[in-house]
């Protein structure tokens, strides 16, 4: 019997819990050759790209990609800048 306001994936998953999600964090790394990846830790969602603009529109095609293009809501895309400390013998 299905729930109201539930509905089922194609593997007959409840898919009605993901879609509550209204706000979404990505966090931003750098990597080799000053590539971009955003990492979003709830889901498992990941982009990469040579730059912000690129990484942006990387992120929002995989949170569409992950609720078949029926998310609403926001998301947030942190930048830390790491403080290197070195210590040597």
């Amino acid at each position: 019997m299905k729930k109201a306001g539930y509905s089922v994936d194609e593997l007959g998953n409840d898919t009605a819990p993901l879609l509550k999600m209204n706000r979404f964090v990505f966090v931003v790394m750098e990597g080799k050759n000053r590539t971009k990846v955003a990492i979003e830790g709830n889901y498992g969602m990941v982009a990469f790209a040579n730059n912000m603009k690129e990484l942006k529109e990387g992120i929002i095609d995989k949170v569409q990609e992950q609720f078949q293009g029926k998310f609403v809501g926001e998301i947030c895309i942190r930048r830390f800048m790491d403080t290197i400390i070195k210590i040597a013998n």
